[in-house]
C-alpha cells in the first residue's frame, strides 16, 4: 500500500529511537507542553516532536512501550472511520494511550487523498467530526491534529482552526511554528 513508505521495522525504529536519545537533548516533548511554555514567557528552545499518523495499532502494541522505554511521549493521530477495524486501533487502545500520557489528535474521518482540495464545509466536518468521536473517547476535549497527506492549504488551516484545533501538523519539515488566523 501507500503507507508501506512510512513503515519500517520494530528492530528499526528501536534503533532510530535510540540514536533520538542519545543525540537530542533535552529530550522529544508534547506540543501543549511547548506552547504552555511559550504563553508563560519561557525560553523554549526548538523542540523535537515525535507524531504517528493514522491511528494503526502499531501505535499501541509497539511504538509507545518503546518509546516509554526511553521517558518519552508521541503523539498519535487518529482517522476515526477505521477505529476498530482490523489493524487499528481500537476504543480501548485510544484511551489508555492518552492514559499513559501521550496526545490523542485527529488525522480526520475518512483520511481523504488530498484534504487541501475540500471545501470549507467538507474540511470543518472532517475536523469537527473526527474531535467528536476522539473527545468523547478520551473523555477531554481533543485539540490538535495532522493533516491526512500532508496537503496542508490556508484553508485547511482555517477549518482546522474553526473546530478547535490549537496545533496543526504537517508533513513539512520545518524548524518553526506559524499561526494561521482563523
Amino acid at each position: 500500500s501507500g503507507a508501506d513508505l512510512y513503515k519500517i521495522s520494530v528492530r528499526e525504529f528501536k534503533r532510530h529511537v535510540t540514536a533520538i536519545a542519545e543525540m537530542v537533548k533535552p529530550k522529544p516533548m508534547l506540543v501543549f507542553e511547548y506552547l504552555k511554555q511559550i504563553k508563560e514567557g519561557e525560553k523554549a528552545h526548538c523542540p523535537l516532536f515525535l507524531t504517528f499518523d493514522d491511528g494503526g495499532a502499531g501505535a499501541y502494541v509497539y511504538i509507545a512501550d518503546i518509546l516509554e522505554s526511553f521517558g518519552c511521549r508521541g503523539h498519535f493521530f487518529v482517522t476515526t472511520n477505521y477505529i476498530g477495524k482490523q489493524s487499528f486501533l481500537t476504543k480501548d487502545q485510544i484511551r489508555s494511550l492518552e492514559k499513559r500520557g501521550h496526545a490523542i489528535g485527529t488525522h480526520s474521518c475518512s483520511h481523504p487523498v488530498r484534504m487541501s482540495c475540500l471545501t470549507t464545509g467538507e474540511l470543518i466536518k472532517e475536523w469537527s467530526e473526527s474531535v467528536d468521536v476522539l473527545s468523547d473517547i478520551i473523555g477531554e476535549k481533543v485539540s490538535m491534529a495532522s493533516v491526512p497527506g500532508g496537503y496542508f492549504s490556508k484553508k485547511v488551516a482555517q477549518a482546522a482552526s474553526c473546530a478547535g484545533m490549537k496545533a496543526l501538523f504537517t508533513s513539512e519539515p520545518v524548524m518553526k511554528s506559524y499561526s494561521v488566523d482563523a
